[in-house]
């Protein structure tokens, strides 16, 4: 009898040692992740979950692409036994998920994955919530400073606010405005300026950026590669259907407003042009530099008057467009098969239009001076009506 209570207090004991030895597992996870959350990275706690369980942790964004990934404390190879064990981090799918890779099938174990899993998830959550409202913080406060700076600050004042923020304004900058014909609404605009900062990250050059009438407008430091950040930008897109551009470099804040203006123009002529993709520097344009010029608009009004009016007024009264067809024809030198391509007509079709244009106009199209006018009052009336839009 004596021996029969000895085994069952032995057994009892044992039990005993087991609760106390999980309580006190659990506490260590609990005080571990509280303190990982307040003060450690994500790969801290990836490490301190794997160190935990003897497991492979895998951390996944929302759309299972594998972010990180932690093998057993031990360093040796594991081969998972079944599915993983696995959590939303922080219970919101757009966080991604938290893995771990069982070695065993051992039920206790995984008891305890399980409860180190769930507090990992909640660590993680919230470390991540917080980097999610700090850059929210520091988006909103780049928005702010560049918004000013494009409408124009003291320099000192710009210099001092940049330098708050951790962003240099002393270096030359490139200012850069992007537009996607596929981009309209505030998600998408959101989405864009996500695109284009992922864009630039790739190019390691500090940035900032808003958005302004449709555009995403960053203010990066000297030396952006255009040819790179646009295939990037269509790579995000999924299509080519955008122009980005650039004004003159900037050697102080004070020339960031005049950069701004110029990088608007040349975004403009090339959407205006028979190649409206890509990208393209205020220094690439040519007369059009002097036609958008503000002090010239009295001067360029009168030029689009002098040659085209009458097309313009037939145009307006008959719902034509023989001034698109003109523009059109003079952007490709004058050659009839690559005219007709463009604007989707037949040759034919195509000569009755311009035989209208001389006819209405009285304007000889073989004649070079006048084919060269007829040009330069085109590409103004494209840049006027681009501000009126």
């Amino acid at each position: 009898m004596p021996n029969s209570c000895s085994s069952s207090n032995g057994s009892a004991n044992a039990e005993l040692a087991c609760t106390l030895a999980a309580l006190r597992h659990r506490e260590a996870v609990q005080e571990e992740f509280i303190h990982l959350a307040a003060t450690g990275t994500q790969r801290d706690m990836a490490t301190s979950l794997s160190r935990l369980t003897g497991c492979t942790v895998v951390l996944r964004d929302a759309f299972a692409h594998e972010t990180m990934r932690v093998d057993a404390a031990d360093g040796s190879p594991l081969t998972p036994r079944g599915d993983p064990l696995r959590a939303s981090i922080g219970g919101r799918p757009e966080f991604g998920t938290v893995e771990l890779e069982m070695p065993t099938d051992d039920e206790q174990g995984n008891e305890s994955a399980h409860f180190a899993l769930q507090y990992a998830s909640v660590a993680l959550g919230l470390l991540r919530a917080h980097a999610a409202a700090m850059s929210e913080m520091e988006n909103r406060l780049s928005r702010d400073l560049l918004d000013d700076l494009l409408g124009g600050i003291p320099g000192e004042v710009a210099r001092d606010r940049a330098a708050a923020q951790g962003h240099d304004l002393r270096v030359p900058h490139d200012l850069i405005v992007s537009a996607w014909s596929s981009a309209t609404g505030t998600q998408v605009a959101d989405r864009d300026v996500d695109r284009i900062r992922t864009a630039m990250a790739h190019q390691r050059l500090p940035c900032l950026m808003t958005r302004d009438q449709g555009m995403v407008v960053v203010l990066a430091h000297h030396g952006v590669d255009m040819g790179r950040l646009y295939d990037d930008l269509c790579l995000a897109h999924g299509d080519t259907d955008g122009v980005i551009a650039t004004g003159e470099s900037i050697c102080s804040p004070e020339h960031i407003p005049r950069a701004y203006e110029q990088a608007q123009r040349a975004l403009t002529c090339r959407r205006q042009s028979s190649d409206p993709r890509g990208f393209i520097a205020y220094s690439d344009l040519g007369v059009e530099r002097i036609l958008a010029l503000d002090g010239n608009v009295g001067e360029v009004e009168r030029l689009i008057n002098d040659w085209l009016a009458d097309l313009l007024c037939y145009d307006d009264r008959q719902g034509t467009d023989l001034v698109p067809t003109l523009a059109t024809y003079l952007d490709h030198g004058g050659k009839y098969d690559a005219t007709a391509r463009a604007l989707s007509i037949h040759r034919n079709t195509l000569r009755y239009r311009l035989s209208r244009i001389t006819e209405i106009s009285g304007h000889d199209l073989a004649d070079v001076d006048t084919r060269l006018n007829l040009h330069l009052a085109l590409r103004a009336w494209r840049l006027r009506r681009a501000r009126v839009r």
